[in-house]
């Protein structure tokens, strides 16, 4: 069965940025966890809350992975594959 950040990584598009606030498991563990998973680190950001100390911490902020890009020739058999498949549905 997949992990969270699987499905996610699954559902989410090429371009989607993930925030997760890290409260129940140590920041570095979901580091690994979603870079294992397939997304890198983008960046992160501290997150302050006036009405509750335990809020405060760091938002980490991910993306996906980048694939290589293909040579023109191979992408284009690709598109066409795909094509043809959705042509179907």
């Amino acid at each position: 069965m997949p992990g969270l950040s699987t499905e996610v990584y699954r559902v989410s598009r090429h371009d989607a940025l993930i925030s997760v606030y890290p409260k129940h498991i140590d920041s570095e563990q979901l580091e690994d966890k979603m870079k294992n998973a397939g997304f890198r680190l983008k960046d992160s950001a501290p997150v302050f809350s006036s009405m509750m100390a335990s809020l405060s911490g760091q938002e980490l902020n991910f993306v996906k992975k980048m694939l290589k890009k293909m040579s023109g020739i191979r992408a284009s058999v690709v598109t066409r594959k795909l094509l043809n498949l959705l042509a179907q549905f």
